[in-house]
């Protein structure tokens, strides 16, 4: 589950890094330039996605339970890029909701479980853009309490919530003037045990720890078409010689093809999925480490009014090995201009016993 444009190219976002979308695909992002803001001193990107994930029937880790009615995912980049350097924030919100029967009430309670990752990161571009690094510190927040916060009541007395805290580094190989792109990543192992307040809706249950395994990703990405991939920026370097800005005017038809293999650590023996912790029936998960190939296509077939993108990706099984393979889709349509132009993307992902769709907000270009 990510932003609606890597969801709809099957995840594989690793060396296509670029925009708000990305951020936590690969934090090379943070600073990495369209090709049409390539002559800017400062750049800056926005996107917010937002994921109906359904209700009950719905099987998001395998597991074969359901703990929830419905779930949602949030997600939000905004970086600012000035000269060769990027700054920027992302925030993704996973929301379980559910009902609880508190006995004592003789009542059925709304609950919550929420998993939040923050983000702050930087990115530098090295070698006139061919060479982006980057990086994020991301805290991860997992919090169980009613849906609904009293806020006549101390939130520690509602909420319980359990924190940690880790690393995620990418880089980006973009030479100039040829249509490929190569990426990696690592993200570390992230072990929350700072646990604060106390849930006050009962049946739900609280985790002692989070953890997110350490995850290696690679990825690898081609252009097709008259549309250069990695035309040389100059970072508004014109600005600073005193000569007339370039025109940033490029052809606008392209295919991009993109594929990514990304593995992932084993966790603790003794953790289980959110899921089955949900349903009441906890499940080991994460004992081994498993591997998922990502690929996707994206072309703008309606020059400057719509883009269309699909791709696929096996998601591995964290509880018993095996896996299955998912078919995604999106498009991104122009909106027109309110101060900003701007565009509508929508993205959907499906497989057995999986489905969700998409909504999102951002600049068109």
């Amino acid at each position: 589950m990510s932003s609606n444009r890597v969801v709809g190219l099957g995840g594989a976002y690793i060396a296509v890094a670029e925009g708000a979308d990305g951020h936590l695909a690969n934090p090379a992002s943070f600073t990495t330039r369209y090709p049409y803001t390539r002559h800017d001193d400062f750049d800056w990107d926005f996107a917010f996605s937002w994921l109906n994930v359904g209700g009950a029937d719905q099987d998001i880790d395998q597991s074969g339970q359901s703990g929830f009615d419905r779930a949602t995912l949030l997600d939000a980049g905004l970086h600012l890029a000035f000269n060769r350097h990027g700054y920027g924030l992302h925030l993704r919100v996973h929301n379980y909701f559910l009902s609880t029967f508190d006995e004592q009430a003789q009542t059925t309670r709304p609950a919550k479980f929420s998993q939040v990752f923050g983000s702050f990161g930087y990115a530098y571009s090295a070698l006139d853009g061919e060479l982006t690094l980057g990086g994020a510190l991301t805290v991860v927040t997992s919090e169980v309490g009613p849906e609904t916060v009293d806020p006549d009541v101390p939130e520690d007395d509602q909420v319980y919530k359990v924190q940690g805290g880790g690393l995620l580094l990418g880089l980006l190989f973009a030479p100039h003037d040829t249509p490929y792109r190569m990426g990696a990543t690592l993200r570390t192992e992230i072990i929350g045990s700072d646990v604060t307040g106390r849930s006050a809706v009962p049946g739900v249950p609280t985790p002692a720890r989070i953890i997110a395994p350490m995850q290696l990703g690679l990825g690898f990405a081609w252009m097709l078409g008259p549309r250069p991939f990695n035309p040389k920026p100059d970072f508004g370097d014109w600005v600073e010689f005193g000569y007339a800005k370039p025109d940033p005017t490029l052809p606008r038809r392209y295919v991009l093809l993109a594929a990514d293999a990304v593995f992932t650590g084993p966790a603790d023996d003794d953790t289980v999925g959110t899921q089955s912790l949900l349903a009441g029936r906890p499940r080991a998960a994460g004992q081994a480490g498993t591997w998922s190939l990502r690929a996707g296509a994206e072309s703008e077939l309606w020059v400057d009014v719509l883009r269309l993108r699909a791709g696929t990706y096996f998601e591995p099984d964290r509880h018993a090995g095996g896996g299955r393979w998912h078919g995604t889709g999106g498009l991104d349509l122009h909106l027109g201009e309110l101060i900003y132009d701007w565009k509508l993307s929508s993205a959907v992902d499906g497989t057995v016993g999986y489905f969700n769709w998409g909504l999102g907000l951002g600049f068109w270009h």
